[in-house]
């Protein structure tokens, strides 16, 4: 339950600010700046338009959520059944 209210408020964030939410993310996971791409010279944000990662983002977030909803209900389901 705690884990869906931190990956909402993740989306939320993400939502809001997502040039923030991505530099977040990859500060937190990378040690180096190599992510770090320069449009005019790096082929990958050429072909691979801002678009792509936030809807990239919002399906992962978008599925995890519903996974954790899916699973919480089940549990619930089962504890119900065997008190």
């Amino acid at each position: 339950m705690i884990f869906g209210l931190v990956l909402g408020l993740i989306g939320i964030y993400a939502l809001v600010d997502f040039s923030g939410f991505w530099t977040k993310f990859h500060h937190l996971f990378f040690r180096n700046d190599l992510w770090l791409l320069n449009p005019a010279t790096d082929r990958l944000i050429q072909m691979v338009p801002l678009p792509f990662f936030t809807q990239l983002v919002f399906r992962i977030l978008f599925s995890i959520m519903l996974l954790v909803i899916l699973l919480t209900l089940l549990s619930l389901v089962n504890i119900n059944k065997n008190p």
